[in-house]
């Protein structure tokens, strides 16, 4: 499984909501729904995920696994 997504244009969220990318690079075993911003893993396995954020005011990034809060270490 492989997606890579981004955003043509800067743009801003409210609360815990997932991002809502408009741009899609690859989704390689259709993993990630673009319409909800979610990523599901089609088998069991490890997966990596590796993502890059600018922004311009204070930011939080979540990760969500099975409706639980993933804890982030940077």
């Amino acid at each position: 499984m492989l997606f890579s997504v981004g955003l043509s244009k800067n743009t801003t969220t409210q609360g815990r909501l997932p991002v809502l990318y408009d741009t899609v690079f690859s989704n390689i075993g259709d993993g990630f729904d673009l319409t909800t911003g979610t990523f599901r893993a089609p088998v069991d396995g490890l997966y990596q995920f590796t993502f890059y954020g600018m922004s311009n005011s204070e930011t939080t990034l979540d990760l969500v696994h099975n409706s639980m809060y993933v804890p982030l270490s940077f």
